[in-house]
């Protein structure tokens, strides 16, 4: 095991972390009274993805996976460390500065620009390897440069364009808890069914190489 590695992975790791230290320090807040209050019925399910994420990076430490595959995980890593410290930094902004009308909007908007990123960085993964998209969804390995670049910018335009949806509808849609509610529900539906098809079509696009590879 590398020590630049570990370093980083505890770093990471400390960055994943960030907001529920800022929730812990500043929970007598108006703002997380406010929060909770929204979020009540969501908590389960945030809790056990980010503990979830969290386990997943702890055992990467420990985890040896090829050059190219290691290389991938660790910008996508970084991607969502910086996302958290952001969204940890935008909690902190709404704790000092909470009124009533401010709204979830921010927090979502943050979202899809990061998941756009993430995207763009799907599209240019390298060859021969396991996909992997942001909620742990597997694909095969591709065959070829022809159906791997088929198969690759299928998910990284979906998850671009699928982020860049939710920032356009969150810059339009009212500020407001109803909006907020419908729009954690939305994102969560339409994501794993999106992710689903595009699953789907990366398998159509591996049987038609496996299909040309046997017949060539």
């Amino acid at each position: 095991m590398k020590k630049p590695k570990t370093l980083l992975t505890i770093i990471i790791i400390l960055a994943y972390v960030s907001p529920l230290i800022v929730v812990i320090l500043f929970r007598d807040k108006p703002f997380f009274e406010s929060f909770f209050s929204f979020a009540i019925g969501f908590i389960g399910m945030l809790t056990v993805a980010y503990f979830g994420k969290l386990i997943e990076i702890i055992k990467s430490i420990y985890k040896s996976e090829s050059d190219d595959f290691e290389k991938l995980n660790l910008k996508l890593k970084i991607i969502w460390a910086v996302f958290c410290v952001l969204t940890s930094v935008l909690i902190l902004y709404y704790s000092f500065n909470y009124t009533p009308n401010l709204g979830y909007n921010a927090f979502f908007i943050l979202f899809g620009i990061f998941l756009m990123i993430q995207g763009n960085y799907q599209s240019v993964l390298p060859k021969k390897m396991g996909l992997q998209n942001s909620m742990t969804a597997t694909y095969g390995d591709t065959y070829g440069d022809t159906f791997y670049k088929k198969s690759q910018k299928l998910t990284g335009k979906f998850e671009f364009y699928f982020g860049l949806l939710v920032v356009i509808i969150f810059l339009i849609l009212p500020n407001t808890k109803q909006v907020a509610v419908g729009g954690i529900f939305g994102i969560f539906i339409l994501y794993y069914l999106g992710s689903w098809v595009i699953i789907y079509k990366n398998t159509q696009i591996i049987a038609e190489s496996e299909a040309k590879n046997k017949t060539s």
